[in-house]
């Protein structure tokens, strides 16, 4: 199991964790077969401070940086297509010692206003040490919190309740479900696409296999309309291509030199007496 904070106080090797950091974590986990991640990111990190200074050198850093850090949303999206179980806890994150470590934890769906009908800005804030209970009871029963987005806060008034009840209400996030229906989708259409090119191959091959088709019907026909047209001109003259057949037989059965030449002497004296 792994979890990794984003937020402002959240230092890494070389700077402050940015959601971009939070991604490759995940992505390290899923190579490495985690089976359950959980993101904790604290809800005023996108916020505005409605400072001009801060609102330039916001601008100017994110001009000249070297890679964008993903929104949150682009994240969850993104998180969302691994192949590991997640909880990403949305909560804004105060001290230890706040008067807050002495409320009970709220876990709300994604996009709900929890704390809203605090007038102070502190009010309905976490803990660390209480969000780091929660992350443990959320690795102790994996289940009731699988691949699901929540907003964490402290309400004074609220009771304690184990982790199984504050998650059982949760809805699971959809975005998973999107996107696999998404692939399956794109799956479809590309097997769609093949099978057509398939089809439309097979009638191109079929229409060729038929024009080849009347093209040997063609020569058979011109074939047959030469040979009736050769027994015409036999019959015309009394030979019949049949009898051509046979007379060249019997000439080959009986031919000999010698009756070849009484042939050709009997043919050159009847020439000489009928000339023609």
């Amino acid at each position: 199991k792994v979890v990794v904070t984003v937020g402002a106080t959240e230092n890494g090797p070389d700077a402050q964790v940015s959601t971009s950091d939070a991604l490759l974590v995940v992505q390290a986990a899923e190579l490495a077969g985690v089976s359950h991640v959980a993101i904790v990111y604290d809800g005023t990190i996108s916020g505005s401070t409605y400072n001009v200074l801060d609102g330039i050198t916001s601008f100017f850093g994110n001009l000249f940086a070297k890679s964008q850090p993903l929104t949150i949303s682009d994240l969850i999206e993104k998180v969302a297509q691994t192949d590991v179980a997640y909880t990403l806890i949305k909560t804004s994150l105060t001290e230890d010692f706040s008067p807050e470590k002495a409320y009970n934890v709220v876990v709300s769906a994604e996009g709900s206003n929890s704390g809203s009908g605090s007038s102070s800005s502190e009010a309905y804030k976490v803990p660390k040490l209480k969000i780091a209970s929660l992350v443990a009871d959320i690795f102790a029963n994996t289940a009731v919190a699988e691949n699901k987005v929540v907003e964490v806060s402290t309400d004074p008034s609220a009771p304690s309740r184990p982790v199984d009840e504050l998650f059982s209400v949760i809805p699971e996030d959809g975005r998973r479900k999107v996107y696999a229906d998404a692939i399956a989708r794109e799956r479809a259409e590309e097997e769609a696409k093949v099978a057509a090119d398939k089809a439309r191959e097979a009638a191109e091959a079929a229409k060729e296999f038929e024009k080849q088709m009347q093209k040997l019907s063609e020569k058979e026909a011109e074939a047959a309309s030469l040979a009736e047209d050769a027994q015409q001109k036999a019959d015309a003259v009394g030979v019949t291509v049949d009898g051509l057949f046979n007379k060249a037989k019997d000439i080959s059965s009986g031919l000999s030199w010698n009756k070849l030449g009484s042939q050709f002497a009997t043919a050159i004296q009847n020439a000489s007496e009928t000339p023609k």
